[in-house]
């Protein structure tokens, strides 16, 4: 039996939770490796059976 690839979302977050993620992230994320603004990825395997 073969693997599904894992599906991969990105999610684009509304102005207030934007910046409600991106204060967080300046808050607690070191200034020098801050180059991309607050983002959220969700990673996630099916089963097979439903792929």
């Amino acid at each position: 039996m073969s693997e599904a690839a894992p599906i991969i979302v990105t999610a684009v977050f509304g102005a207030e939770d934007f910046a409600w993620a991106d204060g967080l992230r300046r808050a607690h994320f070191p200034p020098d490796r801050n180059i991309v603004p607050a983002h959220l990825t969700l990673f996630h395997h099916l089963a097979p059976s439903l792929g």
